[in-house]
């Protein structure tokens, strides 16, 4: 793996600019600097195109990530499961279980994905107002429920493909 240096996110970068503009889903209805405050916490890692992608934590604490920039590949047994792109956040139920998925990354073109450590993000809402973790949540339910209707619009797409193979 050709994995650049870690390092943390810069609040005036050009990255942070970019990722806010328009926010990831996940960020919905936070203030801005809210928003800064909350990539601030996230760890930068960077991989080139074709790279496995590591999103765990040495330590084996849950994590998740968002992408900065660039795309990657979830693969599960050979098969592509979906394509994530700029803004989106994967792993979010790494705030209520302690294993992550056995899925493989891998990146599609020059990755930057930011990496968020379970107890650093409950850290962090907990010196807020619950009603920004009461946000957080709820944009947490809304991305799940959005994998959940593609996962289903999958499932109808592959037996519609099935049926049609079988009806000759």
């Amino acid at each position: 793996m050709n994995e650049q240096e870690n390092h943390p996110l810069d609040s005036s970068s050009e990255e942070i600019r970019a990722l806010l503009s328009p926010p990831p889903p996940i960020l919905t209805g936070f203030h801005y600097e809210d928003m800064v405050d909350f990539l601030k916490l996230g760890e930068v890692r960077q991989y080139q195109n074709g790279d496995p992608v590591d999103e765990t934590e040495d330590s084996g604490s849950p994590t998740a990530f968002m992408v900065v920039s660039g795309d990657v590949s979830l693969w599960g047994d050979g098969i592509q499961l979906t394509r994530l792109n700029q803004g989106s956040f994967y792993g979010e139920a790494f705030l209520f279980k302690r294993e992550t998925e056995s899925v493989t990354l891998q990146a599609d073109s020059e990755l930057s994905i930011l990496i968020f450590k379970r107890f650093e993000v409950l850290t962090y809402f907990k010196k807020r107002p619950a009603k920004l973790f009461n946000i957080f949540m709820k944009n947490i339910i809304e991305l799940q429920q959005g994998k959940i209707k593609s996962m289903n619009q999958q499932i109808v797409q592959l037996k519609r493909r099935l049926l049609d193979q079988h009806q000759w």
